[in-house]
């Protein structure tokens, strides 16, 4: 049971844009369940807020949302880039927060058409 106000907004970062979203709240339906996606998510101050999360691993080299995008990786080597600022990010979020070890769930998704589950709650 949530003691939460069941208000909430679709949208609140833009990381293409780099900008806040502006998105209206929203009152939830009774019973819903709020399915929170975005990067950051497992630190520590956050970790509270979730019922329960799950982590969708790719190592870095592989992460296919980059691969698709060359401005991104064109990007990191500026330290004004968004992409740097993503990527390194990334990796002082890894290291300092440990999302892994945080979620409930754990999927490598390294290969989309087979994602396997490393780390699951106990039953």
């Amino acid at each position: 049971m949530s003691s939460g106000s069941g208000r909430f907004r679709r949208a609140a970062f833009n990381v293409e844009s780099d900008a806040p979203v502006d998105s209206p709240l929203e009152d939830a339906v009774p019973g819903s369940v709020l399915i929170f996606d975005g990067i950051f998510l497992q630190r520590p101050e956050l970790r509270r807020y979730w019922h329960l999360s799950i982590l969708l691993d790719v190592p870095w080299e592989k992460n296919h949302h980059l691969l698709n995008h060359p401005e991104w990786n064109a990007g990191q080597s500026d330290p004004s880039s968004p992409q740097h600022r993503y990527a390194e990010g990334q990796r002082i979020y890894f290291r300092e927060c440990d999302p892994r070890a945080a979620a409930s769930i754990v999927i490598d998704n390294t290969d989309l058409s087979n994602p396997i589950v490393i780390k699951a709650p106990k039953t």
